[in-house]
């Protein structure tokens, strides 16, 4: 009915519940007193009260706050690295956006002086030394432009890391056009 004495003692020892506890102990004998017709049940109540215990409550409650700074700690940390390579991406893809407007130019500037070296030369003012130098030119120019190019779509890829996933989308799936 009650169970018995050893399985309503659970613990081990009064430092397991460093609260205490309370534990009611069934009737479970009778004694007899050798008088007939005479017996007897008991029940007791046992209330467990730790007067001492080695301080471990206050350094439980101490570590776990410890812990918890710790970690809060770590969270602020975490977030101020993403914050900053946010702010890193995003600069840097900007930079790469003044980069193709500057290369642009200077392709449109060394295409023209490439037509008009031929021009000149074709008519007779200049020399072969103008049209190769201005060959040289506007081939170094279109790879500062492939260049720039790459680089924007390499920065346009790392401020899309640094902001994570976007909901329902792919982010670099559709073309977009060069500035």
């Amino acid at each position: 009915m009650f169970g018995t004495v050893s399985s309503l003692h659970r613990r081990t020892s009064p430092l397991d519940d460093p609260l205490g506890h309370v534990c009611l102990q069934p009737p479970g004998s009778l004694s007899f007193t050798g008088i007939p017709n005479q017996s007897y049940g008991q029940i007791g109540v046992y209330l467990t009260v730790p007067l001492f215990t080695g301080f471990n409550v206050g350094y439980g409650v101490r570590q776990a706050q410890a812990i918890l700074v710790q970690r809060e700690a770590s969270e602020e940390q975490t977030r101020l690295t993403v914050t900053l390579d946010v702010w890193n991406a995003y600069y840097a893809l900007d930079s790469a956006n003044k980069q193709l407007v500057a290369t642009a130019r200077l392709t449109k500037t060394a295409e023209d002086n490439q037509q008009v070296a031929v021009g000149r030369y074709q008519s007779g003012v200049g020399t072969i030394i103008d049209v190769l130098t201005a060959q040289t030119a506007a081939a170094t120019a279109r790879q500062l432009r492939i260049n720039a190019e790459l680089g924007w779509k390499v920065a346009r890829a790392q401020l899309a890391l640094a902001l994570g996933p976007p909901r329902g989308s792919q982010p670099l799936t559709r073309q977009e056009e060069l500035p």
